[in-house]
Parts: C-alpha cells; structure tokens; sequence
C-alpha cells in the first residue's frame, strides 16, 4: 500500500489570526477534503494569541477533528527575533522530517522558503514557494530592513535563490508570474501557478444585504472602508473623494471599520469628512462580512508600483463577493482584468479631479449586485483556489513528471 503523503505547511502568520486563519487554515482544510495527503502546520503565533486557551484549544481541536497536526512556537518581533524565528522554525521542520518523513513543504512567503529550501537540500523534499508578494520591494516601499545598497544586494542574493531552488511557485498574479519567466530572478525553471487570494463564499456572500442596516447607516448611501492605515492604500486621496462624494451626496455616509479607531477619525477630520456623517469602529473578524454587507461602496484605491506587481487584495474579492461596488484604483493589470469583468465598481483616474469622480459615483446608475458574483465564484472564490492548489499538490506529492504549466488567464 503506497504510503500517504506527509505535506508541511510553514507559515510565520499565525493561524489564530484573522489572516492565518482565512488565508491558510480554510485552504489547507479544503485541499485535505480532496486530496490524499496527511498535513502538518507548522506556525508562528502572537504571544497575545497564545495566552487565549481558549482560542488555541478550539483551534487544535478543528484541526485534529480533520486530520490535521499543528505544532507552533511563539513569533518573536523585531530584526533580532528574525534570527530566532528563523531557527525556531528550521528546528522544528527538522525535527518533524527526521522522525516522520516529508513528502512536500509548502512555505508561505520568503522567510519559510528561506528554511524550507534548506531542508531541501538537507533532506531531498520538493518545495512549493507561494511567495505572496515581492516581500523585499514590500520592505523597501515601506523603509524598512533594505534601506542600504549592500542590505538590498544581499537580499536580492537571497531572493533569486529562493526562485531559482523552488520546486514549484504559486503566484497572486499573472504579472507578477510573467515577471519570473522574463527572468526578473533569472533563470527560473520551476513551474508557476497563478493562484489569487480568495475569499471563502460561505462567510462573504449576498445574503448580508437583505438584513435590514441598523442606524445610522439604515436609507443611507454608504460608502464603506474596511481596514488598517498602511502605505498600501492611497488613504487621504480616498478621504478626500469621501469628502466630495457627501459634499454631492446628502444622503450619503461614511462607514469605517478599522481598528484604528482614533487614528482614521482623526485623519478623516483632518480630510473635511463631518464627524456627523461617519462612524467608525471596530468588530470581531468574525462580524465583518455582516456589516460589510450595509456599504453599498467600498474604498480600495492602492498605489501601482514595483511591490504591487505581485499583489491581489483580499478585499476586493470580500467587497464584490459582499454585492459592494468597489471605488478602485488598480495596482496591477490582474485587478484592472477583474474589475473590467465585473463591471460593477467605478475606477479612479488619479488624474482627474476628485470632485468629477465623486460627481460620477453619486450619479451612477444602480446596478445589479450580481455583477460581481461571477468572477468570485470562477476565479476569487475559495473553491476555485483550493481546487488549483490540490491539482499542484497532486503532482508533486505523487512525484509525477506531469509539467505544471502557468494557469491559464480568466480574464
């Protein structure tokens, strides 16, 4: 009887986290639902997650219920504490290949790729690098770690040894994919999967729109904002389109969920929006597809540059899945294909004024919600990408010679 495959998941996002927890636990629970594998995570976890027994038990028991090992260490912060996560994880992996034998590793992001691929070599086990994101032109965007030209070479060094010694690589995006094979890393041979963050359809759906809103948002046209204040986000131009759109709009209202609290009020004020007509406030991760579903607009303008090349966000498939009509500014031809095929959003030309573009919201034709279910289920939903992933983890589990070709563009 051949013997079933041992695949571990290495994650330095924990997984008692809302993004570990949607971003790695939903996929390796689905991908475990229909393959033949046996799976081991192998996590960072915050110290504040781990003081909740709780929470932790909950989460150990979901997993064993399906067959799933979790073994974990605490995340330490900080440049000094790379060093030590680094050999926290490498020890643990080590430990796990030497008493029960790995079949395939699975590394999100250059930090386990940087350890998985030194078991590799160690112990001959095919790596899967589902990178995430250019994490160095990330770090640079945002000032830190590579702020130095021998910093940046070395990881640039490193970077391209990551890609050139991966046995197969998961792409967020077509361009970032087609990047690779134009030898941005230079000679790449390994196979490339395009596989974009998706959005599990059960919790974000239509259904959140047919509860009535409470007040103050109840008749009101809302245009919505979930998250943090991060470089990634074009922050004041939104606020200030925000401003236009109500100055246009008396009956619109701005709704934030944030836990920022008093940091995005703050910069809202500071934007002109009246504190009269926003709320702002933070949920429970578990509460956001409820309340996401009172916005009839959601804020996603993203800066386009170097790092978002590689980058697909989660939100915009939460919003369209959610029947949100998203307010967007591309960061990569991959976003720009999926919102021409939703047809459901407005997108912002930096270079027009704020206040035509706010003209434009505000005297948009209602649109069907429906729009944007489409490329959700076919492409953005959770189904879609766990069924990409167990067809990659079907082939290299089983050592087949099968060529693994880039997935085929749905837009």
């Amino acid at each position: 009887m051949m013997k079933t495959p041992h695949v571990v998941y290495v994650t330095f996002d924990g997984i008692m986290e809302p993004l570990g927890e949607s971003q790695v636990v939903r996929f390796v629970e689905g991908i475990n639902a229909v393959c033949d594998v046996k799976f081991t995570i192998v996590s960072l976890e915050k110290g504040s997650d781990l003081r909740n027994l709780v929470r932790q038990n909950e989460m150990r028991r979901r997993l064993l219920q399906q067959g799933i090992d979790w073994v974990f260490e605490q995340y330490r912060a900080g440049a000094v504490g790379v060093c030590g996560n680094l050999a926290l994880i490498a020890r643990i992996v080590g430990q796990i290949a030497d008493n029960q034998g790995i079949d395939l590793l699975h590394a999100r992001s250059y930090l386990p790729a940087l350890v998985c691929e030194t078991m590799q070599v160690a112990h001959d086990i095919p790596v899967i690098f589902d990178f995430r994101g250019y994490w160095i032109d990330e770090r640079i965007e945002e000032g830190r770690w590579f702020t130095n030209p021998l910093s940046i070479e070395v990881g640039r060094m490193i970077e391209r040894h990551l890609f050139q010694n991966a046995t197969a690589i998961v792409s967020l995006t077509h361009t970032a994919a087609k990047d690779i094979q134009e030898g941005r890393f230079g000679n790449v041979s390994a196979p490339i999967v395009v596989i974009p963050t998706c959005v599990d359809t059960v919790r974000f759906n239509l259904s959140h729109r047919m509860a009535p809103r409470p007040a103050p948002l109840a008749g009101k046209n809302v245009i919505g904002w979930v998250g943090s204040l991060n470089t990634s986000y074009l922050v004041d131009e939104s606020l200030e389109l925000t401003r236009w759109i109500l100055d246009e709009d008396p009956n619109a209202f701005f709704f934030a969920l944030t836990k920022q609290v008093s940091d995005f009020r703050e910069r809202a004020l500071r934007r002109g929006v009246p504190q009269a007509r926003m709320l702002i406030q933070s949920v429970e991760h578990s509460e956001v597809p409820r309340w996401m579903g009172c916005m009839d607009w959601g804020l996603l303008l993203l800066k386009e540059n170097v790092a978002k090349r590689a980058s697909m966000p989660t939100k915009l498939a939460e919003f369209l899945a959610c029947g949100v009509r998203p307010i967007y500014h591309s960061c990569n031809e991959d976003m720009a294909n999926v919102m021409m095929k939703s047809q459901s959003g407005i997108r912002v030309d930096l270079g027009r004024a704020l206040r035509d573009i706010a003209m434009e919201v505000t005297r948009s034709d209602k649109v069907s919600v429906d729009n944007g279910w489409d490329p959700v289920e076919t492409h953005l939903g959770l189904r879609a990408g766990v069924e990409r992933y167990a067809r990659l983890y079907r082939t290299l589990s089983q050592y087949q010679s099968t060529r693994i070709d880039v997935a085929e563009r749905e837009f």
